[in-house]
């Protein structure tokens, strides 16, 4: 009888268990929502890609000009962004790490496409092409 009472036991807290840990999850645009195609990071550019993907996410709103540049920050022209890119705050920021001013302000991350785009395009040497 004994045995049978902590078997018992064992399986309604293994069952509680489960059921506790099944309820736990994050909702994760990316795995709720999948991408129909693939993100493609061959042949980025920056005049092509990367100004495109600043410009869709509304970085130029505020870091569109040098007289208007949120926090004298100004990426309307490689010399500005290849700044940032250098010292490792474009991407931290857009990509919101730790330690960084995670950009957009206030607003939602990059997707996970774009920021790939830009990394690819980082690692290959952040060229003005």
């Amino acid at each position: 009888m004994r045995l049978r009472n902590q078997l018992s036991f064992l399986l309604a807290g293994g069952l509680t268990l489960a059921l506790a840990f099944s309820g736990c999850y994050y909702d994760i645009k990316e795995q709720l929502y999948p991408a129909t195609g693939t993100c493609d990071t061959s042949n980025i550019s920056y005049s092509q890609t990367i100004v495109s993907i600043l410009t869709h996410n509304g970085c130029l709103t505020c870091h569109g000009g040098s007289a208007s540049a949120g926090g004298n920050i100004s990426l309307d022209h490689y010399t500005g962004v290849k700044t940032y890119v250098d010292n490792g705050r474009l991407y931290g920021s857009i990509s919101q790490q730790p330690g960084y001013i995670a950009m957009p302000l206030g607003g939602n991350k990059m997707s996970r496409c774009d920021l790939k785009k830009v990394s690819a395009w980082i690692r290959g040497g952040a060229v003005n092409n």
